[in-house]
This record gives C-alpha cells, sequence and structure tokens, in this order.
C-alpha cells in the first residue's frame, strides 16, 4: 500500500537479492560500508521513508540515516516481507541482466544507451566503449539527461551501486532498464575493449 501511494520504501537487502526478487517501487540501498552514501544519493530528504531490513540491524540504520539528516524513518519490515507481498500481489520485480556479448554487438546506438554511475576518476581511468558517465552520487539530479525512448543498460565497477541507480531509475519512470551482467570489472577482466578518458557528462 505504501509502494502504490508513491512512499519511499528502502530496501536494504544485498543488490543481489533485490536485482533477483524485490517490491516493485522500492529503492535498493545495501547495508553495507557505503549504506549513508547511497542513501544520501536517492532517498529523498524532508521526507517520511519506510526500511526493509533485518531486526537486529534495524535502530543502527535508523540511526546512521539519521546522521546524514535522513531522519524522518516511519517503520520498518523484515526482508520477509518481501516474499509476503509477492505471494499475494505479484510477480516480483527483477533487475534482467544484459549480456556483454549482446552490448559488444549493439554499442551505445540506436534503442541502446549505456550509463556507467561510477565516480568521474574510475571512468576516466577506463571504461565501456560508448557510455555516458552518470555518477551514482548525481544521478537523481540529473535524471532529465537521460532519454525515454530507449534502454538504458546500466553498470558500475561490480553491480552495488548499478542496483541502487536501476531501483531510482525505476522509481522515476524509467521501465526500460536492464543491467550488464559483470558490470566494468567482467567486462575488462574478460579482456573486452576499454577506452579510457574524460566523461562525456560529469
Amino acid at each position: 500500500a505504501l509502494v502504490a501511494a508513491g512512499a519511499t520504501v528502502v530496501d536494504t537487502r544485498r543488490a543481489d537479492a533485490w536485482a533477483a526478487r524485490h517490491v516493485p517501487g522500492t529503492l535498493s540501498v545495501p547495508l553495507a560500508k557505503s549504506f549513508t552514501t547511497w542513501a544520501g544519493s536517492v532517498v529523498p530528504f524532508g521526507r517520511p521513508f519506510w526500511l526493509i531490513v533485518e531486526e537486529e540491524c534495524a535502530a543502527q540504520a535508523i540511526r546512521d540515516l539519521a546522521m546524514i539528516g535522513l531522519d524522518q524513518a516511519e517503520g520498518v519490515f523484515a526482508p520477509e516481507a518481501v516474499d509476503a507481498w509477492v505471494r499475494e500481489n505479484g510477480p516480483a520485480g527483477r533487475a534482467s541482466d544484459l549480456q556483454p556479448d549482446y552490448l559488444e554487438a549493439q554499442g551505445s546506438t540506436g534503442a541502446l544507451e549505456i550509463v556507467d554511475v561510477r565516480n568521474a576518476s574510475e571512468f576516466e581511468a577506463g571504461h565501456l566503449p560508448g557510455p555516458v558517465n552518470h555518477p551514482l552520487g548525481r544521478l537523481a539530479e540529473r535524471l532529465g539527461e537521460l532519454p525515454r525512448d530507449r534502454t538504458l543498460a546500466v553498470h558500475c565497477q561490480s553491480g552495488a551501486r548499478a542496483m541502487v541507480a536501476i531501483s531510482l531509475l525505476r522509481v522515476r519512470g524509467f521501465d526500460d532498464v536492464v543491467h550488464v551482467a559483470g558490470d566494468y570489472a567482467g567486462w575488462s577482466a574478460a579482456g573486452r575493449p576499454v577506452e579510457k578518458g574524460s566523461p562525456v557528462a560529469v
């Protein structure tokens, strides 16, 4: 009911768990070392929000968010609430993977745009051919620069930031969003072509 009403619900499970199965309309912000940084990038300030979080972690998560000004936590749900929602409402939300072979063949043309959400310094050190760089920390304020008439293929270094970005994009009305399987780490480890240089957008 909260998600249907447009409320902010933050799912703190692992990024791969959110990717495999989530309540559509929830934000993915894994409870990891960068939790508050990522939350500060995508959770609206000055508005109430709810958390999906393990009971033993809930109080600390709420305190950590309050320390950065996200102090309007209204309540929490256990992770099992995701399964309950799927049983009652289904189907579960999922983040589909786009395989690197397909991406390498298609490139950033036509109906596909590659979106790299790593920091500008990471992008400059090495990136896939043809993406735009929209660091996660600034993505929310730059959604107007992204096209809505093509598939957005999102990646980061190893996956967690990409899921945060994908969840934000979907909450904000971008329906055709996929994840680049393996992210930059997998792409470069496989010996696929990379480029270096300044971001197209910083």
